[in-house]
């Protein structure tokens, strides 16, 4: 089973629909009009290319032996419409297992360019955490966004898996957020040199929500309309201003101090602008 966030574990499925996308493409130019004729012939031409992962072709691996389709058949003996029939077949067979060749080959080299020596941490080890994964809280663009969090201590390695638990910070784990990652998304941290780089801060633990559970703190209360409800003009704490409802001030302070400025005791009782 795959997830999304490691589409690999299906990479032989992708793989052949990549395949057979491509064999169509180009047997379409050489057919033209032509080409829904020789479906048959292209499956039976992959199911009888022999897979370099298993080391045989499906036919192999359904019936247990590989069938031949112009068994018996010779383009000497062959005359008139039958062999025009042979010279068909064989040229379809011979193009689709050249395609096979050159799509397996052009898929090797392209594979080959994105990949690289596994990471190898240990315990103890500092990584940086690719944030990529992780939902952002509204209000905070992807884009300008650091790329990787931490530094976060390993607490376990399993190399047989390439997988590591981290020390997550309490910001991370009031998320419910797994502390169990692949290598794919960790780096190795890198240390400050202070010599060359005095004061230079390289830890990157930046807000990424709240806890729900978290009290808001309310600076003061600037302004209210009546639109159609009543609403109050609010400066939190971390200097956002909104606004709000009367049910989220309602006896707190801040309305308080707003409702004696205003020269009433019933916030119902504020003057409709």
């Amino acid at each position: 089973m795959s997830s999304s966030y490691h589409p690999q574990t299906d990479g032989s499925s992708e793989r052949a629909i990549q395949t057979m996308s491509q064999i169509l493409r180009t047997l379409v130019l050489d057919y033209g009009t032509s080409w829904v004729d020789q479906l048959p012939l292209i499956e039976f031409t992959m199911n009888s290319a022999v897979h370099k992962s298993t080391g045989y072709a499906p036919f192999e691996l359904n019936y247990r032996w590989l069938p031949k389709m112009t068994r018996g058949i010779s383009l000497e003996s062959a005359r008139g419409s039958i062999q025009q029939f042979v010279e068909n077949i064989n040229d379809v067979l011979h193009k689709t297992f050249d395609k096979l060749l050159a799509q397996h080959t052009r898929q090797a080299i392209e594979s080959n360019k994105h990949r690289w020596e596994g990471q190898a941490f240990k315990e103890g080890d500092l990584v940086l955490l690719s944030s990529k994964n992780i939902n952002l809280h509204k209000g905070q663009s992807r884009k300008l966004f650091p790329k990787n969090l931490g530094p976060y201590k390993v607490l376990w390695a399993n190399l047989h898996t390439s997988t590591y638990k981290i020390k997550l910070l309490p910001d991370l784990r009031a998320r419910h957020i797994h502390d169990v990652f692949h290598e794919s998304v960790l780096r190795p941290y890198v240390a400050n040199d202070n010599t060359g780089f005095p004061k230079h801060e390289t830890c990157v633990n930046v807000d990424i929500g709240t806890d729900p559970d978290k009290e808001w703190v309310i600076r003061s209360i600037e302004d209210h309309c009546w639109s159609p409800g009543l609403k109050f003009r609010v400066h939190w704490e971390m200097g956002d201003t909104t606004w709000e409802p009367l049910k989220v001030v309602d006896e707190l302070e801040a309305l308080n101090q707003y409702l004696e400025l205003e020269g009433v005791k019933d916030p119902l009782k504020l003057h409709r602008k």
